[in-house]
């Protein structure tokens, strides 16, 4: 990881390398990576030992994370993929709530507020969540790439 990083940026090919050293690691530990990393899409794993418990696939995970330094160097890429100039957290959720709006995830009048308190309340979240269960990939896009700049 600190080879990645000792430029000072993160380029698509070095996330590729990472991806297959991530790769590696899952595998050792029984579990198979079923999605590419990038800055917008949660890791999705499989297991290859069906005998494996929920709690040994999370505790492999947990340690591929540590190890690699994935805990540490996906939320820096996708910091710098989706958000290059840096604009502060508040203009972040505005332009979260701007994509939200933009397909029509959220009634036009929601504030970056409400959507503050909405994601800080589990049971509005949810309930906004099971109205559009075919959208809910886009609502998540839109968290973490609100400008899709990927």
């Amino acid at each position: 990881m600190k080879k990645i990083l000792k430029d000072g940026g993160i380029t698509k090919a070095e996330i590729s390398e990472f991806e297959t050293t991530y790769a590696q690691c899952l595998a050792s530990k029984g579990l198979k990576l079923t999605n590419h990393l990038d800055a917008s899409s949660e890791v999705h794993t499989s297991m290859i030992d069906n005998n494996m418990s929920a709690d040994e696939a999370n505790n492999a995970r947990e340690y591929c994370d540590t190890t690699t330094g994935y805990d540490n160097l996906m939320p820096l890429y996708q910091q710098i993929s989706t958000n290059p100039n840096n604009i502060s957290a508040d203009a972040f959720d505005g332009k979260i709530v701007d994509c939200l709006k933009k397909h029509n995830l959220v009634d036009k009048s929601m504030t970056v507020k409400d959507y503050k308190q909405l994601m800080n309340d589990d049971e509005e979240y949810a309930k906004l969540m099971e109205k559009m269960p075919d959208k809910q990939q886009q609502f998540h896009e839109c968290e973490v790439n609100p400008m899709d700049l990927q």
